[in-house]
């Protein structure tokens, strides 16, 4: 479900320790949240794929947010964004949940 280089690529970053176990953090969350015991390892589908990359380099950004700040706006109403779940990973993993598993795609809410 995505290869380091292919998530360096996404990033345009190097392959290092850290993207590493970003990526391996976010194989171990994908895996856990859908179905994947009758999917063939080496035909992994495309939702799947997308999600795990996009949740690896949301992991990976992450150290650029460490209490959930995305960004603060400049000039007039300016508040911080907060980061929450994604909505389009969410929408990506949805056709392959696991039966029983409620998933919950929150939108980004600023506070």
């Amino acid at each position: 479900m995505g290869s380091a280089d292919e998530l360096a690529d996404y990033l345009a970053a190097a392959v290092d320790a850290r993207l590493l176990r970003c990526l391996h953090a976010a194989r171990g969350v994908i895996t856990g949240r859908v179905a994947v015991d009758d999917i063939d390892p080496d035909r992994i589908p495309a939702e799947l794929h997308q999600a795990t990359i996009m949740l690896a380099a949301a992991i990976y950004r992450r150290v650029d947010s460490p209490f959930g700040v995305d960004a603060f706006a400049v000039g007039g109403d300016s508040s911080p964004g907060f980061l929450t779940s994604d909505p389009t990973i969410m929408q990506l993993l949805e056709r392959w949940r696991r039966p029983g598993l409620a998933v919950v795609a929150a939108a980004s809410e600023s506070i």
